[in-house]
């Protein structure tokens, strides 16, 4: 491998996220530059045709696992680790004061004084995006133990480019900086947001690298140089050492990565609610409570939840006899601390098999970070006080799953969040359930009453992948922390991704695990640990070396594949233990009336329809959405149609004439599935367009013609034929968010009131409820709860968590 080879590899796992093709082309000019400069590995002598494509295959092999291995281990690393690194930045700052700027250095960090005052820069792995320093070590170490003629020779070599790339990281921070300060001379340093943006990110890091790495070539190429010939030493190596050696391995990365199913648990859901006054479940979620509190509530979560489970309500302090009987208990959000004895009550809980959910909130608001820290920390894991922006979008998140469930994401698309902490992982063994990338994280601000900074782009703002889900288990028991909310209030919960990852969470606590599992994963670790050590230590081929790392990292990769693979295999909701009634809005997931996957839409309020679908949630029925696109998931709606005592119901607007054919699509996909449809149609689709279309996908029979027109005329109409209810509504506006008061915060005037109602008869008519448009009571699943004195609510003025 020469400089030029080194380069194009490296620049490759660059490219790839960006852009596949390049990547190729670049790997495949680094294949070219290896294939021409090849001689045998004795006396400099060049080898025969076939020698050489056998030295060039093995070296990118090599390249390409060891460099997929570091890049992947630099992801890790720099979601866990935010800090500054101490001895990098002191080099750093060493470069910068002899450049005459005043700069200090402590512990990870860097302190300028500047004209807009003092600014802290953290020398992290991020901002030094160690990425492509690690990779090219990983690349040129393949290379190295590939040609090299003795260990010392090779580890030597790899010594001096771990040196050589270090000191080009320091170099490119500082030159970081120092374009970050004539980015300030050139804007100003008077506006509110400091121009650190445009130089945050990989390819911007990757346009300072390269002209370092092209000016290090010479220095490149003497390291990467094949060594002189060494007389080989012999040594007894039986070749099928490795090959038996590699299968044991596998095996036992295989059962340390394995994740157990566990047993599944019998028992109740307790949700203690004295620590937090913000988002209470006392309430029904129904057709009398209006106002920004109804909103900002549980209620339907724990309405929820009691389809699936028990659900009892803790109100006081927690004791040993409220957990009597329960297998998951939830926390969240508290701003009034557990006390000690309430702390090691939850830790033997969770030892002993229970499930734990904790649910955390941005920049510890109302003190809820630094309440849930002491119950999360033994458990490997704790909140930040801190709030995630995207660094384009500032208040959007939002994050593609993949289709390969894990026990967390069985059956959820996309997810989008509003504003999550982040969640440092402290343990090896916790795991990352889902993260954040392209994001910058700002710390609270404890002046103002939420404690909610503003987005400005600063320095010192930490940027990269965040963890805002994770999960651990401690003896028998499992924890699961979420870092978001909002996002499963009564305004939110019903957006795709939410309901999903709210089962998959109780049914992932609601399994015990077997004491001894842990132990046996841990020893299978370090038995799979110690055989690489022993494989290294009877190797004194440098070659041998890298086979033996090369094999180790495909065999663990094979056995993390088998296990994603058998979680997708047997992911699964549970089964509902109460009726329940689901109203199913069917969308493309770009339409951009409901904006699922944007933070604000353009469309205008009278095409836009988010109250009614949520002032469903007010009738005792759930609503929810069916993504439509070709790739969507879809599991939640499949596992409801099939559940005995769930009723669900389709429904579909067709705000414009093409949405005419999507309904044709819906219809021949869906139309047999269900019975009970509601079937919306907007001022500008009149009755000669719809009934035919409503006829042609078989909603609609011929007899039942005149009676469908007839909505034209009266405004809805109720169609049934057999088993099925067809509800076909006209001018659709009337129960658009302009009419219904923009916005789920609204209190209604009594002629909004009145379209409520309005609003609440159509979906009890969808359901056959025909009585129950005046009924201001919401069907609760039976639960039970434990009620003592409250605690007087603090006066949190106008706070917006």
């Amino acid at each position: 491998m020469n400089a030029l080879s080194w380069l194009a590899k490296v620049f490759a796992f660059v490219l790839w996220p960006h852009g596949a093709g390049w990547a190729v082309l670049l790997w495949a000019l680094g294949l070219a530059a290896d294939f021409w400069p090849v001689r045998a590995a004795q006396g400099g002598v060049g080898a025969g045709i076939r020698e050489r494509w056998r030295q060039v295959l093995w070296l990118n092999l090599g390249a390409w696992i060891l460099g997929l291995a570091a890049w992947r281990a630099c992801d890790y690393a720099a979601m866990r680790w935010k800090d500054g690194l101490p001895g990098l930045a002191g080099m750093a700052a060493f470069l910068l004061h002899g450049a005459g700027l005043p700069v200090s250095s402590f512990e990870g960090d860097l302190f300028l004084t500047t004209m807009a005052g003092p600014l802290r820069f953290s020398v992290s792995a991020d901002n030094l995006w160690l990425w492509l320093p690690a990779t090219g070590l990983a690349v040129g170490a393949a290379g190295l133990f590939l040609r090299a003629g003795t260990l010392k020779a090779a580890w030597s070599r790899v010594g001096w480019l771990a040196l050589l790339l270090a000191a080009v990281a320091v170099v490119q921070f500082v030159l970081w900086v120092s374009l970050f300060l004539a980015l300030c001379d050139y804007v100003g340093y008077e506006t509110e947001e400091l121009p650190i943006s445009p130089l945050v990110g990989p390819l911007a890091h990757a346009a300072l690298y390269l002209p370092l790495m092209l000016a290090a070539r010479p220095l490149l190429g003497r390291i990467l140089r094949p060594s002189p010939a060494v007389a080989p030493v012999k040594v007894r190596q039986p070749r099928w050492r490795l090959a038996v050696a590699l299968p044991a391995m596998a095996v036992l990365w295989l059962v340390a990565f394995w994740e157990p199913q566990g047993t599944p648990k019998q028992g109740r859901l307790v949700i203690s609610t004295f620590h937090t006054e913000w988002s209470p479940t006392s309430r029904p979620y129904d057709r009398n409570w209006y106002g920004a509190d109804s909103g900002y509530n549980y209620a339907v979560l724990k309405r929820w939840f009691g389809l699936f489970k028990e659900v009892r309500e803790v109100k006081t302090r927690l004791t040993r006899a409220d957990l009597e009987g329960a297998s998951v208990l939830m926390i969240y959000l508290p701003n009034v601390p557990l006390g000690e004895e309430e702390r090691n009550l939850v830790l033997e809980f969770v030892r002993n098999g229970g499930g734990l959910l904790v649910i955390g909130d941005h920049t510890n608001v109302f003190g809820s970070t630094s309440h849930l820290n002491p119950i999360c920390e033994p458990f490997g894991f704790f909140f930040r006080d801190d709030v995630l922006f995207d660094l384009d979008a500032d208040f959007f998140q939002l994050i593609d799953l993949p289709r390969r469930s894990t026990p967390f994401t069985h059956g959820m698309t996309f997810f989008k969040f509003r504003g999550p902490a982040s969640i440092q992982p402290t343990s090896l063994f916790t795991r990352t359930v889902l993260t954040v990338g392209h994001a910058k994280s700002l710390r609270a601000i404890y002046s103002v009453n939420n404690f909610y900074p503003p987005p400005h782009d600063d320095p010192k703002m930490k940027t990269g992948l965040f963890a805002v889900s994770v999960a651990s288990r401690f003896g028998s028991g499992r924890v699961l922390a979420f870092a978001d909310s909002t996002i499963f209030s009564n305004f939110e919960i019903f957006y795709p991704g939410k309901y999903e990852y709210l089962l998959n969470a109780l049914n992932w606590l609601n399994h015990r695990d077997s004491p001894l599992g842990a132990m046996v994963r841990r020893c299978a670790l370090l038995a799979a640990l110690g055989l690489l050590v022993y494989l290294l230590a009877a190797s004194s081929s440098p070659r041998r070396w890298l086979a033996t790392v090369a094999g180790a990292l495909v065999t663990a990769w094979v056995a993390g594949w088998v296990v994603r693979l058998a979680e997708d295999w047997r992911a699964g909701y549970p089964e509902p233990v109460a009726p329940g009634r689901v109203l199913f809005f069917a969308t493309p997931a770009d339409e951009p009336a409901y904006g699922l996957r944007t933070f604000t839409t353009d469309a205008p309020y009278e095409q836009r329809f988010d109250v009614f679908v949520q002032w469903v949630l007010r009738t005792g029925a759930f609503s929810a959405f069916l993504l439509m696109d070709e790739d969507a998931r879809t599991d939640l709606y499949d596992h409801l149609r099939r559940a005995e005592g769930i009723e669900p119901a389709m429904a579909f607007i067709v705000r414009r004439p093409e949405d005419l054919d999507t309904l044709r699509q819906l219809a021949g996909r869906r139309g047999r599935e269900v019975n009970r449809w509601l079937v919306m149609f907007s001022r500008q689709i009149q009755a000669d367009a719809a009934v035919p279309v409503l006829k042609e996908t078989g909603l609609l029979s011929s007899e039942a013609e005149a009676r469908a027109r007839a909505a034209w005329t009266a405004g809805q109409a109720v169609i049934d034929t057999g088993q099925r209810r067809l509800v076909v509504v006209s001018a659709a506006e009337r129960f658009s968010d302009q009419a219904m008061g923009f916005t789920e915060k609204v209190v209604p005037t009594p002629a909004q009131r009145a379209l409520f109602d309005r609003a609440f008869a159509l979906v009890d008519t969808v359901f056959g409820l025909e009585s129950g448009a005046g009924s201001g009571a919401v069907p609760q699943p039976a639960t039970s709860a434990v009620v003592a004195p409250a605690p007087s609510r603090p006066n949190l003025g106008n706070v917006t968590p």
